[in-house]
């Protein structure tokens, strides 16, 4: 919808976590790592069970969030019997299991994945020539009782690339190639949940989760005597305590009452430093230390077998500023027939900045650093709206939307220019800023779901929208990630031959992706020139349009299911036409002219499964 991901956040169990993503620097403008991407999620398909990705207005039990929120939950384990899954591909390795731990229903479940893409490399597969890995550890146990359950769960997971450079200058074509850069980073959570039940009608349920993430990159450059002299470091550390509580009670017939509490203990440290030319230029450097308090309650009223409502209001109290908000919610839903209905939303959200915007660093008159953006103001949205629901049989799901977002408060540059924090991903701004930027997005939005029926699925859908801005220079001008359209397809198709002793089932799906351009910012060549890195045109911001995404992924398996085990062959081929997508603009050092950065080509990934 046009939003950054700096401002979405992450959940599992109910409760907030850190960003829970290995090689964070993936893919990005300057391969800094982000505070909310990443390359790969840690926690594996296994594991999952019923998952949301919530955009627009949502409930009030979510909040602090601008763009959306991806709530993840953990399957239980069966507590029947175990079973196991043991996986080899050219990713690497993964091994998963779960059963009953007592006679009382009581779980386990975990996963846990090696992964390199060392193979894939051998097979030609070029990754930009990095040498990449990651490995995670996932696990849950479940305890349920007659009024209740408690259940332990966490996430453990490591990744790291590494990039050498070239010994021999008549190697170097690029920037790059003069460059050895190392990237390490490693997450972790831990975390309990105790839901009881005080009869039919009511129910408390408290989750608490600590959880801590740290990345850290080195960059060096080689010089004519082939000696790697220090570039750049970033650090992001991130240690987080988040504790939900959320008490819920039917009152009367159609009618339940949600009140809650949500307590974020935050500790987070960032430093962003670059060497140029012998000085050491700091972007960011500090340490937040702080809580939000988040409580809110709703009420939900089914008037009458066709009309319901929802009313909500949210708190936000954050320490570090002292600032607070107050936020309705206000949810309508009408049913035509069983069919068909139609809903409107409305909602006022709110969110904290990120800390490398908290701690822009700038140096005064007389070299000493300082930090003026401590006391920025939450960023504040408007979000509305209307969508129609039809369900013509008990296959097909049809689902249209019409949206509306407006925010403000957002941080802009105090002296006239046309940057907005509306705009970052992991780049480090030392600018001063002040909450007088806006933004505004709307579109329309619609999808075709045909549930798994008859070995047969499908999900179509697109969207059209707009995204725009307007910074301290008063103009509006499109933001970094208006593509304005998307279209998305994904199908797929079994085909069963049933014998005495096991099935054998061949299976097909593809996945097809059009999504309209990003934007960027035209290039100050001889500003570049002068400085040895990327200047841009800020008089021109994102004028230039990147070349529409596309990708097509191709998925074949044969699967053997026998009484005593399962075993698959799969090849999936992501990017299946090889089209490099435009990725973003740079200045190159080395060649002294502006490049055009290319996204991956064809991924082929060959794998063996087998379930027991």
């Amino acid at each position: 919808r046009g939003n950054t991901p700096n401002h979405m956040i992450w959940m599992l169990e109910g409760a907030n976590i850190v960003n829970p993503n290995h090689l964070t620097n993936a893919g990005t403008f300057s391969d800094r790592p982000t505070q909310n991407g990443g390359g790969v999620n840690i926690l594996s398909s296994q594991m999952l069970g019923r998952s949301n990705l919530l955009m627009g207005s949502f409930g009030p039990s979510y909040g602090n969030s601008l763009s959306g929120i991806m709530d993840m939950q953990f399957k239980d384990g069966n507590n029947r019997e175990s079973e196991f899954v043991a996986q080899a591909s050219l990713l690497g390795l993964e091994f998963a299991g779960e059963g009953p731990i007592s006679k009382k229903g009581a779980s386990y479940l975990f996963n846990y994945r090696y992964s390199t893409v060392g193979l894939l490399s051998l097979m030609g597969v070029d990754f930009g020539g990095e040498s990449i890995g990651f490995q995670d550890l996932s696990f849950k146990f479940s305890f349920p009782s007659e009024k209740g359950k408690i259940t332990i769960f966490g996430v453990g997971g490591l990744s790291a690339n590494e990039f050498e450079g070239q010994r021999d200058s008549t190697s170097w074509e690029v920037e790059k190639d003069r460059k050895d850069i190392s990237y390490r980073g490693k997450m972790g959570a831990l975390g309990i949940s105790h839901e009881t039940r005080f009869g039919a009608k009511t129910s408390l349920k408290t989750v608490a989760v600590y959880s801590t993430k740290r990345d850290e990159r080195n960059s060096s450059f080689i010089n004519n005597s082939y000696t790697a002299v220090p570039k750049s470091l970033d650090t992001l550390s991130q240690r987080l305590l988040s504790l939900k509580s959320t008490f819920l009670a039917k009152i009367g017939t159609g009618k339940s009452l949600e009140l809650g509490l949500i307590a974020d203990q935050q500790d987070y440290r960032t430093g962003a430093y670059s060497i140029l030319l012998g000085t050491l230029e700091t972007f960011n450097e500090g340490t937040l230390d702080a809580w939000m308090i988040q409580p809110f309650l709703s009420f939900s009223d089914q008037l009458s077998n066709k009309f319901n409502y929802t009313l909500g209001l949210r708190y936000n109290h954050f320490t570090w500023t002292g600032e607070s908000s107050l936020e309705p919610r206000v949810i309508l839903s009408y049913n035509f027939s069983k069919a068909s209905g139609i809903y409107a939303r409305y909602g006022m959200h709110s969110m904290q900045q990120s800390t490398s915007v908290y701690f822009s660093t700038l140096q005064d008159d007389f070299g000493l650093s300082f930090t003026p953006n401590t006391d920025l103001k939450f960023s504040r949205s408007q979000n509305l709206a209307v969508g129609y629901n039809l369900n013509p049989d008990s296959k097909i799901q049809i689902h249209s939307e019409i949206y509306y977002q407006y925010i403000d408060q957002i941080p802009v540059e105090v002296v006239p220019s046309s940057f907005s924090v509306i705009n970052l991903l992991e780049q480090n701004e030392a600018r001063e800023l002040v909450n007088e930027g806006s933004a505004v997005n709307y579109g329309i939005e619609m999808e075709v779901r045909r549930n798994y029926r008859r070995d047969f699925y499908y999900l179509a859908g697109g969207s059209l929208y707009s995204s725009t801005y307007t910074a301290s220079d008063e103009i509006k001008r499109d933001a970094r990630y208006n593509g304005q359209y998307t279209v998305h397809f994904t199908g797929g198709k079994e085909f069963r031959k049933e014998k005495e002793s096991h099935t054998r089932t061949f299976e097909t799906n593809i996945k097809v992706l059009y999504l309209g351009g990003f934007r960027d910012t035209p290039i100050n060549r001889f500003a570049s020139f002068v400085s040895g890195r990327t200047v841009y045109m800020e008089d021109q911001a994102f004028e230039t349009k990147l070349s529409d995404y596309a990708r097509l992924d191709v998925r074949i398996a044969w699967t053997k299911n026998k009484p005593s085990y399962t075993r698959t062959i799969s090849i999936d081929i992501q990017n299946l036409l090889n089209i490099q997508n435009d990725a973003y603009y740079y200045y190159d050092s080395f060649k002294r002219e502006t490049v055009l950065a290319k996204q991956l080509g064809i991924i082929p990934v060959i794998a063996y499964r087998i379930e027991f």
